[in-house]
């Protein structure tokens, strides 16, 4: 067959399939700001859940929202875009735009006395960056959700100055093909994408955040601080561009100024180690292999167990790395450990004796989350209160080998706090109105609120302290 008729008989057959366009979604740049001076203020979105609990992967639509930067006044979304070989669109065009807006929100006089919080996500499989598409639609509830609770959090004086919230939607192409069959059969060329995603442009968001982080941090140490969050194959692509970083910084930390379990212990005062960046890596049902988190549990196994005083200290210690598991998520459970099972058959392991070889197999064959020495802790509702809330404990056994102020939290979630694959923010109930637990969880985790892990965070008088 010629060139002359292959092309088009290509294109047709791409076509037919439902092949989806590699182009740049959000393309309307911020508008100047009006004669009086106001910005382009949004209204708030619509917390009707109903709206899309059936998790829909966005598409183009008539009059869809095409913005770069949504700002809803209290908060403010970006959305940044990469294409399948991880390169940002328009020579970075987006990025330019949020460095922008970060710079002048940072500079702005009448923020002078306000920190602020930057919430990375990126979204995994089947999904981008449409407005109608369900992992933006909640996304901007979590943004919302994070902004009202810091809010909370500083009139219940558990923060002293107020916190804004700036997030941050990293949108690829999650979804290659989209014919209702055919979709399911991209997961390996969707997941080489995400592999290239993280190598690419996506490290430069990373780092500008990082460098905007140092200089506000001169200024007042809480200043800014970043959370990035990877869902599915988005946990890939976050961790696959930032675990060396965070991986060398937690070894800084704890071999030049380890962890001290009693934190008024006066060596508290020479520290000087560099803080861990980001400030919290959180992995959502993470779709890929757990041998790769190997050195994150050697590290927090090593160091030394300990239970840190219930008393005065005003600081919090929480995790940097939290993964994430739904306990019912069959596509990183069951289907993923089938996958790998068949695609590593050829695949060796260390032959030095049977545990080291079930170990690696083990690791080899399962995410993260249903690697049962990984697991450190359950997240379940609490019985018998209303509204009920989710709270984290250690799994039975984990108290002998982990640190109570370990950096890296492997979470095992029922089914009512994280719901299989998609239930992350809303669990999906069919009989009740959804609740966003594990976004409420996290905040409490973060606005120092010691009944998120009871007997794991040493906040007892955190009122008095950030």
């Amino acid at each position: 067959m010629t060139p002359r008729i292959l092309v088009p008989c290509t294109l047709a057959l791409l076509a037919a399939l439902g092949c989806t366009s590699i182009t740049q979604i959000r393309t309307v740049e911020p508008a100047p700001q009006d004669a009086s001076g106001h910005p382009d203020i949004l209204a708030p979105p619509s917390t009707d859940t109903a709206a899309f609990l059936d998790c829909r992967t966005g598409s183009p639509a008539k009059g869809e929202n095409l913005r770069i930067i949504e700002d809803y006044g209290n908060y403010v979304l970006g959305f940044a875009e990469f294409d399948d070989q991880g390169w940002g669109y328009k020579h970075d065009q987006q990025l330019a735009v949020i460095n922008d807006r970060v710079d002048a929100e940072l500079s702005n006089p009448a923020l002078a006395g306000t920190d602020f919080l930057v919430l990375v996500f990126i979204h995994g499989w089947h999904h981008n960056a449409h407005d109608n598409d369900c992992n933006v639609q909640e996304f901007r509830q979590m943004v919302r959700i994070a902004a009202e609770g810091t809010e909370a959090a500083r009139r219940e004086h558990l923060l002293v100055k107020p916190r804004r919230v700036v997030g941050i939607y990293v949108g690829w192409r999650g979804e290659s093909v989209a014919a209702p069959a055919l979709r399911y059969l991209t997961v390996a060329d969707r997941r080489d994408a995400a592999e290239r995603v993280a190598k690419g442009s996506v490290r430069r968001l990373f780092a500008n955040l990082h460098e905007r982080q140092i200089r506000a941090q001169r200024v007042r140490v809480d200043r800014m601080r970043t959370v990035i969050i990877g869902h599915s194959f988005g946990g890939l692509v976050a961790y696959s561009a930032l675990s060396q970083g965070v991986l060398n910084d937690l070894t800084l930390e704890t071999s030049e100024s380890p962890r001290l379990c009693d934190l008024w212990d006066p060596r508290h005062a020479a520290i000087t180690a560099s803080p861990v960046w980001p400030d919290a890596l959180i992995l959502i049902n993470p779709a890929f292999e757990a041998s790769r988190f190997e050195e994150f549990d050697r590290l927090t196994k090593g160091l030394t167990p300990c239970v840190p005083p219930a008393q005065k200290s005003n600081r919090l210690v929480v995790p940097s790395v939290i993964v994430v598991t739904a306990a019912n998520d069959i596509w990183t459970g069951k289907i993923f450990t089938a996958g790998r099972t068949a695609s590593t058959v050829f695949e060796g392991y260390d032959r030095t004796n049977a545990e080291a070889t079930q170990k690696e197999r083990a690791s080899n064959l399962h995410a993260i989350g249903f690697v049962k020495s990984y697991q450190t802790h359950h997240l379940d509702l609490t019985p018998n209160e209303t509204p009920p809330r989710a709270v984290a404990r250690l799994v039975p056994g984990a108290a002998s080998t982990l640190n109570a102020q370990s950096p890296v939290w492997v979470v095992v979630a029922s089914e009512a706090v994280v719901n299989g694959h998609n239930g992350f923010l809303y669990t999906r109930p069919k009989d009740k109105n959804p609740s966003p637990y594990l976004a409420n969880w996290l905040l409490d985790m973060y606005d120092m609120d010691c009944n998120a892990a009871p007997g794991m965070l040493d906040c007892a008088d955190a009122a008095a302290g950030n």
